[in-house]
């Protein structure tokens, strides 16, 4: 007879703890049922002792002592455990510690002497990340300061600097304050570390910090997806020339890289950009190239849903439908029927699509797999069938 149908029979207690094969068995057990039933006094004093005295582990002592209501006791076992940990240096230990005891004023003590120990470590941008994680925010931002100031002798240093002034900025950006946000920007974009930043990471900061001239000059010396970036921003500046200059070299390099593809036989590039930026230019024919040549790269590698996105955006109505079938049966054989569905609704096919779901769903109960079903009713929308199988999951829990 299994311990839980004993306890539920209202056995007794005493002997069912007998029938454990430890003492730590034993504690573990009435920790587990100490709110679920009533435990003798006696019992909870046991487990206490067990874990203050042979475990020496106070901590846990005082968490079975708190959730029994003795509140002295657990006063003083908390107390215990945490002058054990500042002994340790183990401060961070410590402050979870001390907020389960709810001494708020201790976690913060503890707080503080962990920034200063990993100040005094050297380790400068994991201290600012703990004053950043207990909402200190202006001294996060000190110290990331002090960390960037340090002379770099190698270029691991000369990366820590850089993310220790990016993640002041960041956050000095976020809490609103605008002249420091301006000063770590132009710091950025100043220091001689920059050398080893790729140009796209300086773009991106740029556009955190609304610098978008400065976003589009780093950014049209990178690549063609990041070209078309700048050309979007320029369009959105109403700098129609520049945007304009920007789509073209776009489908340029695109070209030349579709050129380079067709020689070498295969090797797959998306061109998004390219076809994208022809539009913008109104070149009808341009985009429609780029969007040929993607859908037949996708085709080539069998990413059907890949190619029927593609089609999709291109508006090519004739070989959605043919793609979407030829797909669905591709996807089927090789039992991916998630994809398969998913081509279907992107195709239109609803019936298709419920059909393949169901079957889904069908697999996914007979397996007694809830949680994945949940999920899946839940992204494609089928809330009810989510709520179902969240019910399905819960009543296993509840019996468990």
């Amino acid at each position: 007879m299994g311990v839980k149908k004993m306890v539920n029979e209202n056995a007794d207690l005493e002997g069912i703890l007998l029938q454990l094969s430890s003492e730590e068995a034993r504690v573990s057990f009435v920790c587990k049922i100490m709110n679920k039933m009533d435990i003798p006094p006696e019992m909870i004093r046991r487990a206490i002792s067990f874990y203050e005295f042979d475990r020496q582990e106070p901590a846990r002592a005082a968490k079975i002592a708190k959730d029994a209501g003795m509140k002295e006791k657990s006063r003083s076992l908390y107390e215990i455990a945490l002058k054990k940990l500042e002994e340790e240096e183990s401060f961070l230990y410590g402050v979870s510690i001390a907020e389960e005891a709810g001494m708020d004023e201790k976690a913060k003590v503890l707080v503080e002497r962990e920034i200063q120990k990993r100040i005094s470590d050297g380790n400068y941008i994991r201290a600012a990340d703990l004053a950043k994680e207990t909402n200190q925010i202006i001294r996060a931002i000190e110290i990331y300061e002090t960390a960037a100031n340090r002379t770099p002798n190698s270029k691991n240093d000369a990366w820590g600097i850089r993310e220790a002034i990016t993640n002041a900025f960041r956050l000095a950006r976020n809490a609103g304050l605008k002249e420091k946000t301006d000063k770590l920007y132009k710091r950025l974009i100043e220091d001689p570390t920059s050398k080893e930043v790729e140009l796209r990471d300086l773009g991106e900061l740029a556009e955190e910090a609304e610098m978008f001239e400065d976003a589009i000059s780093f950014y049209e010396k990178c690549g063609p997806s990041k070209i078309f970036r700048a050309a979007i921003i320029a369009k959105k500046l109403n700098l129609d020339n520049k945007a304009r200059e920007l789509f073209g070299r776009v489908i340029k390099e695109e070209e030349m890289r579709l050129e380079d593809q067709i020689s070498r036989h295969g090797e797959h590039y998306h061109y998004e950009e390219a076809a994208r930026s022809a539009r913008e230019l109104g070149d009808t024919k341009k985009a429609d190239y780029f969007y040929d040549a993607m859908i037949k790269s996708n085709l080539l590698r069998e990413s059907y849903e890949s190619a029927l996105k593609t089609s999709i955006e291109a508006g090519e109505r004739k070989r959605i439908m043919r793609i979407a079938k030829v797909g669905i049966e591709y996807y089927k054989q090789t039992h991916d029927l998630e994809r398969a569905a998913r081509v279907a609704k992107m195709a239109g096919l609803e019936e298709t699509s419920r059909e393949l779901y169901l079957q889904i769903f069908k697999t996914y109960e007979e397996r007694g797999d809830y949680g994945e079903a949940r999920k899946l009713a839940k992204e494609i929308g089928q809330i009810e069938m989510a709520e179902f199988y969240s019910k399905l999951e819960s009543m296993l829990e509840r019996k468990e």
